[in-house]
């Protein structure tokens, strides 16, 4: 693991009681590294590495759950009400947490999240290079096409995104990169004065914030839909500024239809070996 992520991991287990972070170390030393810790109470913790699942031989308890869900909290889980609803919650040392629970709902919404049941926190890792195809048809026109990256959950379009950001923001020409991070998901490890992290900003909102304040080159953000994020990507481009953004979908078509149109639709996918395969439509 590379030294940010190896002190990342450090802070991870400490989010754990004793008896789980040191199983789930150990899994983690031996598997090589760490991408993903899972907690699910009844269960044993797994942690996967590389898409390979170890599995601990500890069995993640309702005490265990609660505590762990505490710690993430800062012991104040009414602070962090909202973003428990959406499914998620964030450390104050920016770590990010999916929450899973039963839902307390009034007319039809969400009101609270009671009896955790699941925890999963990801490491996000760099892949060096794994944007460099994607890169270079960017470049092609200089940077002016709008591009949706599509994947199925779990496909590596976040990973993308990241190292796309990385590389446009250090290579020549070096472009300010607007990142509307809205879950906390991309610029995690990322460093550099040619980045502006939106952290935590509703996509539409920021990217509105992001074009009018910072004068970006390029807009990236994740998982976008139709509606209100389609209005703000149109927005964004209308002022001269490129757009990356990704969504979930199985086909550059049905990436089309449930996002719109954009230059460049862009699959990524991982098969049974890890391997990985891209397309462009």
């Amino acid at each position: 693991m590379e030294a940010y992520i190896s002190e990342k991991f450090s802070r991870v287990l400490s989010y754990f009681p004793i008896r789980l972070s040191s199983v789930i170390k150990s899994a983690a030393e031996a598997a090589g590294g760490c991408d993903e810790i899972r907690l699910t109470v009844g269960s044993p913790a797994s942690v996967l590495t590389a898409g390979s699942v170890t599995v601990c031989d500890t069995t993640v308890t309702r005490d265990d759950m609660l505590k762990t869900v505490r710690v993430l909290c800062g012991n104040s889980l009414y602070s962090h009400t909202e973003t428990i609803k959406e499914g998620y919650v964030v450390t104050q040392d920016g770590v990010r947490a999916s929450l899973a629970g039963r839902a307390v709902t009034e007319g039809g919404k969400i009101v609270a999240v009671t009896d955790f049941s699941s925890v999963i926190i990801r490491l996000p890792s760099r892949v060096p290079h794994f944007a460099d195809v994607l890169y270079e048809e960017m470049k092609k026109d200089s940077f002016r096409s709008s591009v949706l990256v599509w994947s199925p959950p779990y496909g590596g379009k976040t990973t993308l995104l990241r190292e796309l950001v990385h590389k446009l923001s250090t290579d020549e020409p070096s472009l300010k990169a607007a990142v509307v991070d809205t879950r906390y998901e991309i610029c995690d490890g990322l460093y550099g004065d040619r980045i502006i992290a939106y952290s935590g900003y509703p996509r539409a909102k920021g990217m509105e914030i992001a074009v009018r304040t910072s004068s970006p080159d390029v807009v990236v953000c994740d998982e976008v839909w139709r509606g209100e994020d389609e209005e703000a990507i149109e927005y964004a481009r209308r002022t001269g500024a490129a757009v990356v953004a990704s969504c979930h979908a199985s086909s550059a078509a049905d990436a089309k239809a449930r996002c719109g149109e954009f230059d460049i639709y862009y699959g990524v996918a991982k098969d049974g070996d890890g391997a990985v395969l891209r397309t462009r439509a």
